[in-house]
């Protein structure tokens, strides 16, 4: 996985730096490649901030749903073989099992929340990016 990461990050990198070195060029000056990744290091920190900012998000969103996921499962298949084995209980079982789901839900809820903090409120922003 890592290497895939690697991988996107150099594809997505190369036409910004790419860019810099066809200007560079274009304008008769013949300036190592080099010296226009050296200039774009401040580029470089903030597409690789909010590169791992997105990745947080998504691991964050993507674990908290597949957990509330699981969860919610679990308690459904509860209810159900509990309603089998005594449908008597039906009412009380499902009054039950909905409460149980809407507090697994709300945690599915405080990760899509971590989410959006990363992607558009990231308290870490001002500390990396000076």
């Amino acid at each position: 996985m890592f290497k895939y990461l690697i991988s996107a990050f150099a594809f997505l990198s190369v036409p910004v730096f790419g860019a810099k070195a066809f200007a560079a060029e274009a304008a008769g000056i013949s300036a190592p490649v080099h010296n226009a990744v050296a200039g774009g290091s401040e580029l470089l920190s903030k597409s690789l901030f909010f590169g791992l900012s997105a990745l947080g998000g998504g691991l964050a969103i993507g674990l908290g749903v597949i957990g509330a996921g699981i969860g919610m499962g679990n308690a459904v298949r509860g209810a159900l073989e509990s309603m089998g084995r005594n449908p008597g209980m039906e009412k009380k079982l499902i009054v039950w099992m909905i409460t149980g789901m809407a507090i697994m839900e709300s945690l599915a809820l405080y990760a899509l929340l971590i989410t959006f903090i990363l992607f558009y409120a990231n308290p870490f922003k001002g500390i990396f990016l000076k």
